[in-house]
């Protein structure tokens, strides 16, 4: 098969009630809008093998991988295709960390994404609530902020900007007393 039909998928004889678009991006955007645009082109095109290179989240591993051919040495990033046609595609690791993987440190999420480690654990200094101590804490490497330091968060904890912001999730604790 030459290049200019790579994609060819045959001869149609006979194309009543077939609608038939001139291009993949027509096609795709009337007959497949549930799917990434980048990824219908791609896969009806094959332009680049059939990758896009955009992440996708990979809940089971929670981390964002990147749609492109699977090479744990050399491209730790790669996850290969989505399995699921519909995965929300973004255009680097930090965005597709923070979009679809909320709960886990953005600095951690996006160095494990992308080379398949995490950084260094210093915590992000934003601020969570202890349900033990019924107190907000920095999260914070144990030691580097004093006080209000109260550890590395988990990925389960809920992180917010500011104590004060952190204290209006603990309505029944005195504001004085929160931190």
């Amino acid at each position: 098969t030459d290049a200019s039909t790579a994609t060819c998928g045959g001869v149609l004889k006979s194309v009543a009630g077939v609608p038939l678009y001139d291009d993949a991006d027509d096609c795709c955007a009337a007959k497949f809008p549930w799917v990434d645009k980048a990824l219908c082109e791609e896969y009806s095109t094959l332009a680049n093998d059939g990758y896009t290179g955009k992440w996708y989240v990979s809940y089971e591993d929670e981390v964002c991988v990147k749609d492109c051919e699977v090479d744990t040495v050399n491209d730790p990033e790669c996850g290969g295709n989505p399995s699921d046609v519909s995965a929300r595609l973004f255009a680097d690791a930090a965005i597709c960390c923070s979009s679809m993987l909320g709960w886990i440190n953005k600095d951690t999420c996006k160095s494990t994404s992308e080379t398949g480690a995490a950084v260094a654990a210093t915590g992000s200094g934003d601020w969570y609530v202890d349900w033990s101590k019924s107190k907000c804490v920095q999260d914070c490497a144990v030691g580097t902020a004093g006080a209000k330091c109260g550890g590395l968060a988990d990925s389960w904890d809920q992180l917010y900007g500011s104590s004060s912001a952190c204290c209006n999730r603990l309505t029944w604790i005195p504001l004085a007393q929160c931190t």
